[in-house]
């Protein structure tokens, strides 16, 4: 098993390739669809604490799948939970 440490540039470099392959993905979409049109030009309809929880739910959705890897961090790469010898 290689160590995470060994392998830090590669996750180093395909997150910034990820943040360029989506930003160039929705280019692609905007450009195909001819432009960003009514979705991009429209007003938001909802005020006050409805505009909040809303926002705040898009958040939560966003970050959802980025807290179990959060949380189970630390035993994957505490040396003492595995068993190869480096």
């Amino acid at each position: 098993m290689i160590h995470p440490r060994k392998m830090r540039w590669l996750f180093f470099i395909k997150s910034i390739a990820a943040v360029i392959a989506a930003f160039a993905l929705l280019g692609w979409c905007i450009n195909t669809a001819g432009g960003g049109g009514p979705v991009f030009s429209q007003k938001s309809t909802l005020t006050g604490s409805t505009k909040s929880w809303a926002w705040l739910t898009g958040l939560n959705i966003a970050i959802s799948g980025k807290t179990t890897l959060a949380l189970n961090i630390v035993s994957r790469s505490d040396p003492m939970n595995t068993t190869d010898v480096y």
